[in-house]
């Protein structure tokens, strides 16, 4: 599947430093929710991707730095939002600071801080989580 983006079907984002945070779910969502239902794409807000825009340009702020934990999802941001602020890519970052292998959920599972995450959220609103669990991890390792 190289060189093929993953549609863009649900968003969550959050301002750590002043703890906004928002979600939405595209109408793409609707075909795929019956084959992906670890998604929970109908605990999501439904919004038009236009409004999706709109919404991403009121949240930005200038100095914004944009995080993921792969780099593939800033193709699909960018594919739907337009062109994105800074980018930064958690993975390389956490692994060059820890051994640990395997994806976001892995990390968090290996790390021991997986007790708080949200219960009734959708797929993208828990892996908003899981880059802010990682995100707390490696500024208190920079701390030390």
């Amino acid at each position: 599947m190289s060189g093929v983006r993953r549609p863009l079907v649900a968003l969550a984002a959050s301002r750590p430093a002043t703890g906004e945070s928002w979600s939405a779910v595209l109408p793409a969502a609707r075909a795929i929710e019956r084959d992906w239902p670890e998604l929970a794409l109908s605990r999501g807000v439904p919004i038009s991707e236009e409004d999706l825009r709109a919404r991403w340009r009121a949240f930005l702020r200038p100095g914004d730095v944009v995080t993921a934990w792969n780099a593939s999802t800033f193709g699909a941001l960018a594919d739907h939002l337009g062109p994105l602020p800074e980018t930064l890519e958690l993975r390389p970052v956490y692994r060059a600071w820890r051994p640990h292998r395997g994806d976001l959920d892995g990390i968090i599972e290996a790390e021991g801080v997986g007790d708080g995450a949200p219960s009734a959220a959708t797929r993208a609103e828990i892996r908003l989580w899981n880059a802010e669990q990682v995100i707390d991890i490696l500024r208190e390792a920079a701390a030390r």
